[in-house]
């Protein structure tokens, strides 16, 4: 494996768990701004992401889900890439 290839690897694997992580983060968010904001005596649980349909499991769920998915392809390719032998 090349340097280059090395460094696009790291910066790649970096970048799929950042947006794995905010992914996470941000569906936590949102539910809790939805719940406070859908409320009115500020009591209410979550959904659970099998549990949403339409427009929020579109927007949180699937189109996140196939960005992540497409990262981590591209990062498990890029590490399992060999350089190729020099003649």
């Amino acid at each position: 494996m090349s340097t280059l290839q090395r460094v696009m690897a790291i910066i790649m694997t970096v970048v799929t768990v950042c947006f794995g992580g905010l992914w996470a983060l941000g569906y936590m968010y949102l539910t809790a701004m939805a719940c406070a904001f859908g409320s009115a005596t500020g009591r209410c649980s979550s959904q659970a992401v099998w549990n949403l349909s339409g427009e929020d499991l579109q927007y949180m769920v699937l189109i996140p889900g196939v960005i992540f998915l497409v990262l981590l392809t591209v990062t498990v390719l890029l590490w399992r890439s060999k350089s190729e032998p020099v003649d």
